[in-house]
């Protein structure tokens, strides 16, 4: 209690206004004005025209009362001038809640440059209300004062620049960025393995609902449909349309190998990364699948053959999704192992990543 006192009497005796016209009045009537505005608000029917004015009548006398309270005392902190901050935050908020703007970071990147403009009010308004040119020794003060502020807000936007790119592509911000002079990531997850191993999921989900239970004799149809050529298949644009929408979907390519078995097919997805890397090797995710006849069993116990001609579409797919930083495969053999590839991949460095997952290659 003794302390909330002492703050009463603090404030009352700093508003206790000198003379009628001064800053305490101004701040007084701001308060005024807040108080009646919520008496606005308890009236059955409040009229929005009034309880709005009374709301900027508020607002409009609290920031004239701070900045002539600024030149009068300034705040300060270690030194440095800070009052115009306090003072940029209100108008900022008043303005930017009464206007319609697109860009998120927009009142964040104004209010510097507002802070600016304020703290040029010192040495264009010396101790009167209609302003004067200074000396040239405080015009370059003033020059060096602005263009601090306009500083920090190029900082600010830039900081909302990499938010957004690293929203919009996050395999983008997985790269290894321990160079760089002005990023620094704090989490240790992987996103370039989480975006691979959702597209690989979401390609398996695509395959399961067009071939899972489905009537045999429709497989092949479907197969053929996706076929860019003879044992390849094209998967992007079905596999991006069920994908969240982010602007880095464009840098993937979703591809399958395939070829017949004796069962059905053999399916090799590919979830390739053809956006810029760091390093010269690719990366692509892979997962194996099998595609196979699933005989439905007839309603008579008696018949121990199963009604061949209710044969259902089956897809079974191995649980693991592999890593490689190397260029992807073009051809798939009879067993599913991986082909020897067209490109091989640049000897590794010191510096590039070790490959997650290794398979041996066939003859052709």
């Amino acid at each position: 209690m003794n302390f909330l006192g002492t703050v009463i009497d603090y404030l009352a005796k700093e508003l206790k206004p000198p003379q009628p016209f001064s800053w305490q009045t101004l701040i007084l009537l701001s308060l005024f004005s807040a108080a009646m505005a919520y008496v606005a608000t308890l009236v059955p029917s409040p009229t929005s025209f009034v309880h709005n004015f009374i709301k900027f009548c508020g607002w409009f006398f609290l920031i004239l009362g701070a900045i002539w309270w600024q030149l009068e005392k300034p705040l300060k902190l270690f030194g440095l001038k800070i009052g115009w901050w306090a003072i940029a935050i209100p108008i900022d908020v008043l303005i930017f809640t009464h206007i319609n703007y697109s860009f998120k970071s927009l009142p964040f990147i104004s209010l510097p440059i507002l802070a600016g403009f304020l703290s040029l009010i010192r040495i264009f308004f010396r101790r009167t209300f209609y302003p004067t040119f200074p000396p040239p020794e405080l015009r370059l003060s003033a020059t060096i004062i602005f263009l601090v502020h306009v500083l920090i807000s190029c900082w600010i936007q830039f900081y909302f620049v990499l938010s957004d790119w690293s929203s919009d592509y996050p395999t983008l911000s997985s790269e290894n960025l321990d160079r760089s002079s002005f990023v620094f990531d704090f989490r240790w997850v992987d996103r370039r393995r989480d975006r691979g191993e959702y597209a690989i999921e979401t390609m398996e989900g695509f395959l399961k609902s067009n071939i899972q239970g489905k009537p045999w004799e429709n497989v092949p149809q479907f197969m053929q449909n996706l076929e860019i050529r003879p044992g390849r298949l094209d998967l992007d644009e079905p596999v991006k349309g069920r994908m969240v929408q982010l602007p880095e979907n464009s840098l993937w390519s979703f591809k399958a190998n395939s070829v017949q078995t004796n069962a059905g097919y053999r399916l090799q997805l590919l979830a390739i990364w053809e956006g810029p890397r760091m390093e010269k090797e690719q990366f692509y995710f892979e997962k194996l699948c099998e595609i196979s006849q699933n005989f439905v069993q007839p309603r008579s116990p008696d018949s121990p053959l199963p009604d061949l001609g209710r044969s259902r579409g089956n897809i079974e797919c191995e649980p693991t999704i592999d890593l490689f930083y190397e260029s992807p495969p073009s051809r798939l053999n009879m067993e599913g192992d991986r082909a020897p590839m067209e490109n091989p991949p640049t000897p590794e460095t010191e510096d590039s990543p070790p490959p997650r997952s290794t398979s041996e290659p066939i003859d052709t």
